[in-house]
This record gives structure tokens, sequence and C-alpha cells, in this order.
């Protein structure tokens, strides 16, 4: 089993992934692959309030330029190869993001031609 991605224009590695509502409904949503995040996924507040998921907790994150902010973390599922499964994921910005604790256990090749022009591959290991 493989997922493929894209890379957009600004060479940016893109995936296209199912989360899961609170009431099982599956959505589509694009999501850059961050190796800089070290957190499961990150997701915009109105993604999160469409889909339901609860707030477990709020911690204090690191963001890139060094700042400290809060975030609410929120628990629901991502269908993420063939099946479905568990994740955090941090009410932060307008892009949703796939962190580096959600690739555990999964190969990540970028094959980077030019802008627009490459593929996205993660298979697990």
């Amino acid at each position: 089993m493989m997922l493929l991605g894209k890379l957009s224009d600004k060479l940016a590695p893109f995936l296209e992934l199912s989360i899961l509502s609170t009431d099982s409904t599956s959505r589509q949503h694009s999501f850059l692959v961050d190796t800089g995040c070290t957190l499961e996924m990150v997701l915009p507040a109105v993604i999160l309030a469409e889909l339901g998921w609860p707030v477990i907790e709020t911690m204090e994150i690191q963001q890139a330029d060094g700042s400290r902010v809060a975030v609410d973390l929120h628990e629901g599922s991502v269908v993420f190869g063939e099946l479905a499964r568990p994740v955090l994921a941090a009410a932060l910005g307008t892009q949703p993001i796939i962190g580096m604790e959600l690739l555990q256990g999964w190969q990540l090749c970028l094959d980077i031609i030019a802008p627009g022009e490459g593929e996205v591959r993660l298979q697990p290991l």
C-alpha cells in the first residue's frame, strides 16, 4: 500500500487524506507534509468545528518563528493508508498539516523535478 501526493508550484509536498467527522462522514483535504512539525496533525479551527472533534486538552507549542502559543488538541480519526486511525490535531492556522508524529512507521519519498512537477510517496516500513 502506498499513498501518493504531489508537489505544489512552490515545491511544497501535499497528500490528500480523508478525515472522519464525529458522525463518520468522510471528508477529503489536502495536507501539507511538514517535516518541521512534531505534532501528528494541525487543522484550522473551522475544519475542526465542522468535524465536531472534541477538545481533549490545551497545550503550549513552539512555532517555527520561536514564539510559543497555547493550542487546543482535538481527538478524531483520519484514514491513513487503508485504515482509520485515531489522531490528535492541534487547532491552528489555515492550512491542514501532517506532522512527523503521524509519519512514524512510514517512509516518505520526494521526487522533486521542478515547481509543480514531482511526486510525494508514503509507504509503510
